[in-house]
């Protein structure tokens, strides 16, 4: 599922993350006879459940009023089983309506913000709440401060922010920060936006949220730059994580709501999938999309593999909600030793008593936190479908060697 406003460059790494991983999986799948078995489970050998996959995009066109009769035309001639991930930068809430509506599970898109709604979804799985996920954790970032603190939030309200200006304007509301300024850039007099916004943002007692992308941030970085240092947020999330996106006049100064793990933090579980895009030459142009999307498949492909011959949807949720913690420390321990064994085997390290020396197998109790993505962990349980549910605030330093590197402020904060 791909709806409009997704950068060509995004959409084509999506598009082939998709194709590479069908045309693996296919080729090492066999259905009833002949073929290969190495990528299928004991249980599926045996009993004969392995399936291949079908893969259609549904790519949307037009204003999201128009959405529901694409996706009714979409569902009517070919009936999925799953929406397996999903790439938008604007609404999701058609998708999300549609998907519940049908029963269909949607299964971990890569959105910026998911559907805002008072109960949970129920065919809907989430990395996160997304932007809004964000604003909470600003909310209580700011709660320990006085309130004579003002808070200038600054996005667009055409593009995916808003929500998340409303959820941070009534969380600061609720703790009695009250001094809250909501500036839509879409509503400024275009040749004295920067001045206006300057002026706003070098205010005493400010504190700056910018909901913006790389390129509003580009244009509006001299306005931004009048704060004092450490009082201007970023989204990570509507920069993609993407550092570099940020103008050199503010990257040192500014802060970023985090919702990943910390680079230098990431456990060897990520690592393979910069070598599983190297071997289908694919490019890393969007790590934290397409880290999501690594996930997503590999995740169907266990919990299918799981169910056996048992494919009914609400199976593979229930699947979802009960595997997806256990399986993330399993799949991350197992990467971890593999690959341990990779770097003995090319450093050609003494054996002592045919074992390794300095190797030491891990219990799965130690590596509970272990994670496949860029989120520290994922969990999910009953009545759960968000399944990260927290972000670090961040400061970017330049380090000796003259790379930037990310380094938290604080703990891990889950609202």
């Amino acid at each position: 599922m791909i709806t409009p406003g997704v950068s060509p460059e995004r959409k084509q790494v999506f598009l082939q993350m998709m194709q590479a991983a069908l045309v693996q999986k296919n080729g090492s799948t066999v259905v009833r006879n002949g073929g290969r078995r190495h990528m299928a489970t004991a249980a599926e050998m045996i009993l004969g459940t392995e399936n291949k996959w079908a893969l259609d995009v549904w790519e949307l066109k037009g204003p999201p009023e128009s959405w529901e009769q694409q996706l009714q035309d979409f569902y009517r001639r070919s009936p999925p089983f799953a929406l397996l991930s999903g790439l938008s930068e604007t609404t999701w809430k058609p998708i999300e309506d549609f998907c519940e509506r049908e029963r269909l599970p949607s299964w971990f898109p890569s959105v910026l913000q998911a559907p805002v709604r008072e109960d949970q979804p129920v065919y809907s799985l989430y990395f996160s709440k997304g932007l809004t996920l964000e604003a909470d954790v600003l909310g209580a970032h700011f709660a320990p401060q006085p309130a004579a603190h003002r808070v200038v939030q600054v996005y667009r309200a055409s593009e995916s922010a808003a929500p998340a200006v409303e959820q941070l304007s009534s969380a600061l509301w609720a703790k009695g920060q009250r001094r809250s300024i909501a500036v839509d850039l879409d509503r400024l007099v275009p040749g004295d936006a920067v001045d206006q916004l300057a002026a706003l943002s070098s205010m005493p007692d400010t504190r700056v949220v910018a909901w913006l992308g790389a390129n509003d941030l580009a244009r509006y970085a001299p306005a931004l730059a009048a704060a004092a240092p450490g009082t201007t947020y970023l989204s990570a999330g509507l920069l993609h994580a993407h550092t570099a996106a940020i103008p050199l006049e503010l990257r040192y100064q500014v802060r970023m709501v985090y919702p990943y793990e910390i680079p230098g933090l990431r456990k060897a579980g990520t690592d393979y999938m910069p070598v599983w895009l190297r071997l289908k030459q694919i490019a890393l142009v969007d790590e934290p999309m397409q880290s999501e999307v690594f996930f997503a498949l590999n995740f169907m492909s266990d919990t299918l593999a799981v169910m056996l011959d048992n494919l009914y949807r609400d199976y593979l949720l229930e699947r979802a909600d009960t595997d997806i913690g256990q399986r993330e420390a399993r799949k991350a321990e197992d990467q971890l030793r593999d690959q341990n064994f990779v770097r003995l085997h090319f450093h050609q390290t003494p054996m002592v008593g045919n074992i390794p020396l300095g190797y030491r197998t891990s219990s799965f109790t130690e590596n509970a936190d272990l994670s496949t993505t860029i989120y520290p962990r994922l969990v999910l349980g009953t009545n759960q479908r968000y399944a990260s549910k927290g972000a670090y605030i961040t400061n970017i330093r330049k380090g000796a060697d003259g790379i930037d590197r990310i380094e938290r402020v604080g703990d891990w904060v889950m609202p």
